[in-house]
């Protein structure tokens, strides 16, 4: 939810601005049906991205939430609107690689339990808590049901922009060769930098990583993309 990296303002400098996009049927947008095809959901965060107007911004995306800002960056530079200055890539495979099969199959409660309790990103006391468990669950499936519908376009051009992949030591969903395969989605470098801990190394102890990406955005400003290049 948006609101889990609201928090990360009160660690960043002021000149880094934190702005968050609420997916549907989460958070403060609880009330909303879920939108669970992928294109929709991508053409709702450029659009978000468009009506704020940022005169410089990078895209952060964890998990399935990494190629939403990858091809959110596609769609903006197909339309015609401003570019990002990097993309931030957390535990998620690279697009060419995405294990759509996982996805496919139909989950039930319990697996999808059993699913949450093995990538320890959400807390047991939430999960013992029937109408709190219902919310997790139903977004997780929502969230499965994107992936599923995820549909890698090869022979595109290579983003302009760098990017910065992330990933958990531990992650046995990601492993590294999987992050290492966005290196051929940008011409102008990508780098990945793999953090002790699992599939959300960052939720218990996000200081190395915003240390990161502060100093990533930093010198990003220092010295500018060409987006032409």
């Amino acid at each position: 939810m948006a609101s889990s990296y609201s928090a990360w303002r009160q660690f960043l400098p002021p000149w880094l601005k934190v702005s968050p996009i609420e997916l549907p049927g989460r958070g403060a947008r609880f009330n909303e049906p879920f939108i669970r095809s992928f294109v929709p959901l991508v053409n709702l965060v450029a659009q978000k991205i468009v009506e704020t107007r940022p005169s410089r911004y990078a895209l952060f995306g964890h998990s399935f939430g990494a190629l939403l800002a990858f091809e959110c960056g596609h769609l903006m530079r197909a339309t015609g609107h401003p570019l990002p200055i990097a993309l931030y890539a957390a535990c998620c495979p690279a697009p060419s690689l995405m294990p759509g099969n996982r996805h496919d199959r139909h989950w039930s409660d319990e697996a999808l339990v059993r699913e949450i309790q093995r990538l320890q990103g959400t807390p047991q006391e939430v999960l013992s808590q029937p109408e709190l468990r219902r919310i997790v669950l139903d977004r997780l499936a929502a969230d499965f049901a994107v992936c599923r519908d995820y549909r890698y376009e090869s022979g595109r051009d290579a983003l302009a922009w760098p990017i910065h992949v992330f990933g958990g030591a531990d992650d046995r969903d990601v492993p590294r060769d999987a992050l290492h395969g966005w290196q051929c989605e940008s011409k102008a470098g990508t780098t990945v930098r793999v953090f002790p801990g699992g599939h959300f190394f960052f939720s218990a102890d996000h200081a190395a990583l915003l240390a990161s990406l502060q100093q990533s955005l930093a010198d990003l400003v220092r010295h500018p993309v060409d987006h032409a290049a």
